[in-house]
């Protein structure tokens, strides 16, 4: 296995990234934001290249420190 640049990165996920958490099927990842409040998403492709998803960043506005994903 090996681990390479992802194309078009460094991706924006708010001035304060404190918790990554990828949900159960592989296909998104979310990043929670202290600073902002808001968690961004991102999809995840077969290949592994990550792209905003729509919506993104979720407005939440509460600071979150970690996410928690269920089925």
């Amino acid at each position: 296995m090996s681990v390479a640049p992802i194309s078009s990165s460094p991706f924006s996920a708010g001035t304060a990234p404190t918790f990554l958490i990828v949900n159960h099927s592989g296909d998104h990842l979310y990043v929670a934001d202290r600073d902002s409040g808001d968690p961004a998403d991102f999809s995840i492709s077969g290949s592994g290249s990550l792209a905003a998803a729509s919506g993104s960043p979720i407005t939440l506005g509460m600071s979150p420190v970690w996410i928690a994903v269920t089925d």
